[in-house]
């Protein structure tokens, strides 16, 4: 693994914001159309799916800039919850 750049920035296209506000709209009127007697629904994801318990181990290799947080710890197992969905197309 090669050490992530940090000469970088993030460059806020002209429009954004408000492409953002109508997607925003969009999405508060599909979840309107989707509520059933007065209950919201989600406009994305609407379909459950399979949740299951896991183990995460993180790897004893794990290059140094990577150790933070969670994965300070080479070797540590935690318990998780893992959820599979149809997100991708």
């Amino acid at each position: 693994m090669t050490t992530p750049s940090t000469d970088w920035k993030e460059i806020i296209p002209p429009g954004e914001p408000a492409a953002l506000a109508v997607l925003a709209e969009k999405l508060r009127d599909i979840q309107r159309r989707r509520a059933v007697g007065g209950r919201a629904r989600r406009a994305l994801h609407v379909k459950q799916h399979l949740g299951l318990r896991a183990s995460l181990e993180v790897r004893r290799e794990l290059p140094e800039h990577l150790r933070h947080g969670l994965f300070a710890k080479p070797g540590a197992r935690f318990d998780a919850i893992v959820r599979f969905s149809n997100g991708c197309r």
